[in-house]
């Protein structure tokens, strides 16, 4: 299975792509600084990285309550 760009998508986790997510909008928030739209931006960006942050978080949640049926 490929992306749109032909990239191999086929073993991502679920935990890997929302942590290459956090890690982009960490970048995105980086490559702001001194812009001078910065706060605008960072007003956007800011929602969207504590929402990846909120799903990891019940990823591992989750996945802690499955390991301990198991």
């Amino acid at each position: 299975m490929s992306d749109k760009f032909g990239h191999s998508t086929g073993t991502i986790t679920e935990e890997e792509k929302l942590l290459i997510m956090i890690e982009q909008v960490n970048n995105l928030i980086s490559c702001s600084e001194g812009n001078e739209w910065e706060n605008h931006l960072i007003s956007h960006l800011s929602p969207i990285y504590y929402e990846l942050n909120r799903q990891l978080s019940n990823l591992h949640t989750r996945l802690e309550k499955e390991n301990e049926v198991v």
